[in-house]
């Protein structure tokens, strides 16, 4: 998660995700997510790896999501079908080995791998590395590569909250 280092990120457009790890035993930690204005609280459960950075039991991580929305274009593939097309391309997710990432990725995450120039994802303002945390509501920080890549093609509008490394503030 990102770091967020000063009070201006209350007065941005982007949302501000207050993190709190509860618990932490046996490689399993209890994290509580939400948002400043306090709309939104999530309860998750993680599992981590041995080998993974592992965080103290109720130290607060504060991390700073950029909203993005993506409009599908309509193409017309070889065969005649009409298909919605948002140019870019993921990895990631809890069923793949993050150490075999070509890209070095430290996480199971669904991150970004490409963007095409050009395209709706271009247009949104999505780059390559950044780490998917939701899209349109749907938690993407524990969820199977199979099934991003399925959510993604379902909707024809995207409306995700990314991740940026090195992103403290807009």
């Amino acid at each position: 998660m990102l770091q967020r280092t000063s009070e201006e990120a209350y007065y941005t457009p982007c949302i501000s995700l207050r993190c709190v790890i509860l618990k932490f035993v046996n490689y399993v930690s209890v994290v509580r997510v939400s948002s400043d204005s306090g709309y939104l609280t999530y309860l998750y459960i993680y599992l981590h790896w041995p080998q993974l950075p592992q965080h103290q039991a109720g130290t607060a991580m504060e991390c700073l999501s950029i909203p993005i929305t993506l409009h599908k274009e309509t193409e017309i593939n070889t065969n005649g079908e009409e298909v919605m097309k948002c140019g870019f391309k993921i990895g990631g997710g809890i069923d793949q080995d993050y150490k075999k990432s070509p890209q070095g990725y430290t996480d199971n995450g669904i991150y970004v791998t490409e963007v095409h120039e050009g395209s709706p994802a271009a247009k949104s303002g999505l780059r390559m590395h950044d780490k998917i945390l939701q899209c349109n509501g749907y938690d993407f920080t524990m969820v199977t590569h199979k099934k991003a890549v399925g959510y993604i093609r379902k909707h024809p509008v995207l409306n995700l909250l990314v991740a940026r490394k090195g992103v403290t503030s807009t």
